[in-house]
């Protein structure tokens, strides 16, 4: 299994995050809303691949979990709770998510894939900003 360290390295790398604190919110906030998508058993599947502390954002979401909701409601969900602007929030799914393509089991990210409606799953695995930077708002 991938550590935290892992996922916060790669993703300052690939989103430039000069602030390892700033991705750990950004993990934070996208694993939080992740949470209140997924039904509660999809949730323990898949975080079984993940790191303890990411499991953890995974398997206690802020609201009810198995919510419906679309793309674009994640993205805004995901901005307003990690303080980000919704283009940013929209170019983090991509990365987060190839992150998930790249560090999950192919069973865990199978799991994943049949647990997100088509438009979510489409957003997840979108080719995130190439070498632009991420403004994120502090």
């Amino acid at each position: 299994m991938v550590e935290l360290r892992t996922y916060i390295g790669d993703l300052q790398t690939r989103a430039r995050i000069p602030a390892p604190d700033r991705a750990i919110a950004i993990l934070r906030a996208f694993f939080s809303t992740l949470a209140e998508r997924l039904q509660s058993r999809d949730a323990l599947d898949i975080s079984a691949g993940l790191p303890r502390e990411l499991a953890t954002y995974l398997l206690t979401p802020p609201r009810a979990a198995g919510e419906s909701f679309t793309a674009e409601q994640f993205v805004f969900r995901f901005a307003q709770r990690a303080k980000i602007a919704l283009d940013d929030a929209q170019a983090l799914t991509a990365t987060v998510g190839g992150l998930l393509s790249e560090h999950l089991s192919k069973r865990a990210l199978t799991d994943l894939l049949a647990a997100l409606p088509e438009d979510l799953a489409a957003l997840f695995f979108a080719e995130p900003h190439g070498d632009e930077s991420i403004e994120l708002e502090r």
